[in-house]
């Protein structure tokens, strides 16, 4: 997605919206509805929500995946403690 996001009223999917369904399928980019002038809801087409969802999955593993290497590390460190609230957590930074 380019810099500035491509913009349409919902007066414009009211009159345009095969227009602008075909052209969020020729972008591959999000097309961002305004209401009232405020951001209500994106139209993208499924080949690219597809590859969005598929990259968030991937990114979520690699995040787990590291949060694993993180926690075993720290175990072979002899570095873990064990907390009894998330408040204690909290306090310790």
């Amino acid at each position: 997605m380019g810099i500035m996001p491509n913009v349409v009223s919902s007066k414009d999917i009211q009159t345009s919206y095969k227009a602008i369904f075909q052209k969020a399928m020729r972008l591959k980019e999000p097309i961002v509805v305004l209401k009232n002038n405020k951001p209500q809801v994106a139209i993208v087409d499924i080949e690219t929500l597809d590859e969005m969802q598929k990259r968030i999955e991937e990114l979520e593993m690699r995040d787990a995946m590291d949060s694993i290497r993180s926690y075993e590390e720290d175990k072979k460190n002899n570095i873990l403690i064990k907390l009894k609230s998330l408040k204690e957590l909290i306090d310790r930074k």
